[in-house]
């Protein structure tokens, strides 16, 4: 972080940039050092272990950027040349190739095999804001660089991922702090850099992925200039090799300003007597530490402390070390972090001194300034040194087999230099094991009484066992006795075990019934005790007790099924039975199957095998005697079942099996999980009556839909546009109406094997006389169907012509002659007489009369439905029925200026099966005076 008050050479930029401020103006807006946090002990603990650490950035300078300052390119200062956060456009580190995550870096954690995690802590920090440019300071109008982190309110979680197998785990902060440095400006937006920590205990999780490669995600971070941002993890953990300890980690927050320091005590533990050397270790994490600003230190007890990678004058200088060696391994790799501290280094001999029961950790600064989040202590401590050793022994010989008995064997002896008070041993039973009562045994222990037999229940000897937790307790030493039954020195009971004395505990346990062959057990043992000021010290065993269970038959079952359950349908299942373990079955092996709703048991069967079902239950039962080798497996049984209708979209079938003197019933059952669908086959058979037929007929369709099945066909519909031309007469059933020109029927559910028929009822206009009409009805449904061929089917209708029939038509006129007098228009009645000779109806027949010229009609009215257009009178009959005789009559006038003469008046009858006939009339006109003609007619047809 750069510091305004040691940069004498900006001041002139810092007056161009903010006007009348002065330096000195500049130097007093500097905040004072500021902790919101004070560090306090995180864990603590006095055992035989070491403290471990991974580390990384997770911001750095942009490839090929020169540093503004120092003018030393970006990857020089990233293999440890000069140069600060302060004078770069800092972004995001991402090495994870992750399109989830915007930042990502990973670092080694080394911890030792056969090492117990007792504490771990994930730490991350960073600035939120977005970066800027030097000099800034007061003034907002200078530019800023970089962008605000994308989340703010996401700092409090980052994703970690392991190195065991599987992909980031997220990770929320329980203590989260956060740092606003208030610059005192006069214009309050110039305010700057919000910085933030925040702490998860992760103990779980290290414990199970173990030492290795840790990669830290999605950490929020603003970018650009004097942006900084990393991430820490911090192990403590226990190691029987290793000497008795004291490990402590404190965290906290905050910002060491100027010519500060802050003060970290240290104390719950005692070094070693004289003359055995004290050995000491310092952890330190700190963001914002710079390697071109000096002045900076950690010192242990007043003694400044540094090493090659964090030097006394310039301890912060964004270096991740181990005793003065930079980390390597890491993913980016860097020498220079650019604003993150992460470093061990050992203490000088004589700062700690023998005996000593505190230490004072002083962080100081007089020209930069960074931000401590962790620091924890590691030293040798005056304790009792005792060291586990536990055997375990087979009292039955041979393998280790179920039903055995294990006999554990747990000693040490006090190798310290201090004695060991309220010594006790806490032992959990092993899983696969149960505790064999009455044998907690205190075999050698100093003090008078403590030796010999123990009771299980907690009463006043020196043993018990307690199934709450499923552990045994024994309490050893000079004047051990009952649980909580001690002096000051000795609260829980246990005894007093000076160096150079030993002791001995004995129990036994048998192996459980389902440690199959291959279960390994192993049982750790830990011993707690006191020092003498009444400090807790805590060993385990150097190496777990561990044994295997030998060869012994092992049963599994594998379920599966083979092709697609459908609704309706029948599925198979195949249920195959293995020998997994290390010796052949003895005795009945056995499967059992209870089928899950939706489905139902038809049969069940396999070679060699003897099957049953119940169709009650909707469960099989199978069962064979004969021995299955080491590694092999039975003839499969296939499962036979009816897919109802009512299955839901997945079931989950188990196969249970068993028997075969086995011990293990952990891997007797599989689950099959099985999808369900539906397929349905809806298909339409079409037919007509009659097949042919003259016009003016009605015929009869049916439609016959039918689900071939399996599955119910739901929501079935079907739609039959009438042929152009046709007429709907009717449809059944109820479900079905005309909708415009198509025949709608909305048919509902039908089941594998329904049918209904639909009746359609059609009729045929003379116009369609001579023609072929060809309809086609479609039918669908909602559930998927296999055969599409069959969901059309058509029916045609050939139309005959007309049936031929026969009209005669006759005309006359009344009177036949007329005469012309005084300019008058005499008027002439005139009758159409139609007959149907023929025994077949006369159909569409029209009779049409064109007077002559110089006549007109007379007859305002035409009876029968005739109809007058330009001087032309027309009757229509639908049918004239056959026999039938039709009489049309009207009048007309003759034209007064008629100069004389006969005049011819004919009518024409046609229809739509007989041939066309026709009449006439003559009427003779004559002036006044004149003689008249004789009345002339024909008819003719």
């Amino acid at each position: 972080m750069h510091s305004r008050t040691a940069r004498g050479r900006f001041a002139g930029l810092i007056l161009f940039a903010i006007g009348l401020m002065s330096a000195t103006q500049a130097s007093a807006a500097v905040s004072p050092s500021q902790i919101v946090r004070p560090f306090t002990v995180r864990y603590a603990i006095n055992t035989n272990g070491d403290i471990a650490t991974a580390a990384n950035t997770l911001l750095t300078c942009p490839v090929g950027a020169i540093e503004t300052q120092s003018h030393v390119g970006c990857t020089d200062v990233q293999n440890g040349g000069i140069g600060d956060d302060n004078y770069f456009d800092m972004g995001y580190v991402n090495v994870d190739n992750d399109p989830a995550t915007f930042d990502s870096s990973s670092a080694n954690l080394s911890v030792p095999a056969g090492a117990t995690v007792l504490f771990a802590g994930l730490y991350w920090g960073a600035a939120l804001d977005q970066g800027e440019t030097l000099p800034l300071q007061c003034d907002p109008a200078q530019p800023r660089t970089g962008a605000a982190a994308a989340n703010p309110a996401a700092a409090g979680s980052a994703m970690l991922k392991g190195p065991g197998a599987g992909g980031y785990v997220p990770v929320n902060a329980s203590v989260f702090d956060t740092y606003t440095e208030d610059l005192g400006c006069p214009s309050p937006g110039a305010d700057e850099r919000t910085r933030y920590q925040g702490f998860a205990d992760v103990t779980s999780f290290v414990q199970q992925q173990g030492g290795g490669s840790y990669t830290v995600a999605n950490v929020q971070a603003g970018t650009g200039a004097d942006r900084h941002a990393g991430w820490s993890l911090v192990v403590a953990y226990q190691d029987a090799s290793l000497p008795a300890r004291n490990l402590t980690i404190f965290d906290g927050f905050g910002q060491v300003a100027l010519n500060a320091h802050v003060p970290i005590t240290v104390s719950g533990f005692k070094t070693p007597l004289a003359p055995a050397a004290v050995n000491t270790q310092i952890g330190v994490v700190a963001y914002e530490g710079d390697r071109n600003l000096t002045g900076d230190g950690l010192a242990l007890n007043g003694t400044p402390l540094g090493d090659v990678a964090h030097p006394s004058g310039n301890f912060f200088d964004s270096s991740i070390s181990t005793l003065g060696t930079p980390v390597s391994g890491s993913t980016p790799d860097y020498k220079n972090q650019l604003g993150f501290d992460a470093g061990v280094l050992a203490v000088p001999a004589g700062v700690v001194k023998n005996g000593d029961t505190s230490a004072t950790i002083d962080l100081t600064t007089v020209n930069d300034r960074y931000l401590p989040g962790v620091v924890y202590f590691r030293t040798d401590i005056y304790a009792p040194q005792m060291v586990l050793h536990k055997t375990v022994t087979d009292l039955n010989g041979g393998d280790v087999r179920p039903g055995d008995v294990l006999q554990y064997d747990i000693n040490s002896t006090n190798t310290g230099q201090t004695s060991a008070y309220d010594a006790r041993i806490n032992d959990a039973i092993p899983a696969f094991t149960s505790y064999q009562p009455d044998t907690l045994t205190i075999v050698t222990s100093p003090g008078t009484g403590v030796v010999g037999k123990k009771s299980d229940p907690t009463d006043a000897d020196q043993a018990e066992y307690d199934s709450g937790p499923n552990e045994v307790r024994f309490r050893v030493g000079t004047g051990a006795t009952a649980l909580n039954g001690g002096g000051p020195l000795s609260p829980d009971g246990g005894g007093v075990i000076a160096p150079g004395e030993s002791f001995s505990v004995r129990f036994d346990v048998v192996v459980a019934a389902n440690a199959g062959d291959g279960t390994q057990i192993l049982n750790t043992a830990v011993l707690s005790s006191k020092d003498e000021n009444g400090v807790d010290y805590t060993s385990i065993a150097s190496a777990p007790a561990a044994v295997t269970v030998g060869p012994v038959p092992d049963v599994t079952i594998l379920k599966s099924h083979t092709g697609i359950f459908v609704r309706g349908g029948q599925g198979t299942f195949s249920l195959l039975v293995s020998n997994v373990g290390g010796r052949p079955t003895s005795g009945t092996v056995v499967i059992d199957d209870t089928l899950p709703a939706g489905l139902g048991v038809v049969s069940a069967s396999g070679t060699n095998w003897t099957c049953s079902v119940s169709t009650a239950a909707n469960s099989l039962h199978c069962e064979r005697a004969d021995p299955l080798a080491a590694g092999a497996a039975y003839e499969p049984v296939g499962v036979v079942v009816n897919v109802l209708e009512n299955a839901p979209d997945t079931v989950t079938n188990t196969g249970v099996t068993g028997g075969g003197s086995e011990t293990n019933t952990s891997n007797n059952t599989d689950d099959d999980t099985v999808p369900i669908t539906s397929n349905a086959d809806v298909a339409i058979v079409k037919s007509v009556t009659p097949t042919t037929t003259p016009p003016s007929n009605n015929v009869t369709y049916s439609l016959v839909v039918t689900n071939n099945g399996p599955s119910t066909a739901k929501d079935v519909k079907v739609a039959d546009p009438m042929p152009a031309g046709m007429s709907f007469v009717s449809v059944t059933p109820a479900a079905c109406g005309l909708d415009g020109i198509v025949v709608r029927c909305s048919l509902g559910n039908l089941v594998k094997g329904q049918s209904v028929t639909i009746t359609l009822v059609s009729g045929i206009p003379l116009s369609l006389a001579n023609k072929t009409k060809t309809n086609e009805a479609t039918v669908s449904s909602s559930t998927p169907d296999s055969d599409l061929t069959n969901n059309k089917d058509n029916a045609t209708v050939k139309i005959k012509g007309l049936p031929p029939s026969k009209i005669l038509v006759r005309k006359s006129a009344k009177p036949a002659s007329v005469a012309l007098t005084g300019g008058n228009s005499p008027v002439v009645s005139f009758t159409i007489v139609l007959k149907v000779p023929s025994k077949i109806d006369a159909k569409q027949v029209d009779v049409c009369d064109t007077l002559p010229a110089h006549m007109v009609v007379a007859t305002r009215s035409l009876k029968g439905g005739g109809a007058l257009s330009n001087g032309r009178v027309c009757w229509h009959l639908d049918l004239a029925k056959a026999q039938s005789t039709h009489e049309f009559t009207f009048k007309a006038k003759v034209d007064k200026d008629f100069q004389g003469g006969s005049l011819k008046n004919v009518v024409v009858a046609t229809s739509g099966n007989a041939p066309k006939v026709s009449a006439n009339a003559t009427v003779d006109v004559a002036h006044v005076g004149g003689k008249l003609s004789r009345q002339k007619s024909r008819v003719t047809g």
